[in-house]
């Protein structure tokens, strides 16, 4: 999502923003990165664009907002995942496939 905005010149609030979207876009992330994800998710600027574009069939994670919206419990260290959690993660195919997850820190 923030790869995407940035590639169609999204108008970040400040250069700090665009330097977060950015990092979040380019670099690999690790637990301790959540909380920013989640200050760029909270502008209400990005999750209208995410809705747009999601509607117009760019976007064809129906997830994204979900977990963005659970980034805060997340990464709480007691954090487990719920069925609900399980069932969305998932990836569209046209066939049966399979999704593997890791754990690295369990």
């Amino acid at each position: 999502l923030v790869h995407k905005a940035i590639g169609l010149d999204f108008r970040w609030i400040d250069y700090d923003q665009r330097e977060l979207a950015e990092k979040c876009a380019y670099e690999k992330l690790t637990p301790k990165d959540l909380p920013m994800v989640f200050s760029l998710w909270k502008d209400h600027r990005l999750r209208e664009f995410y809705t747009y574009e999601s509607s117009l069939g760019y976007i064809q994670e129906d997830s994204v907002d979900y977990f963005f919206d659970r980034i805060p419990s997340m990464t709480r260290k007691d954090w487990v995942p719920s069925v609900d959690d399980v069932m969305r993660l998932r990836q569209h195919t046209s066939s049966p496939d399979r999704l593997r997850l890791s754990f690295p820190d369990l």
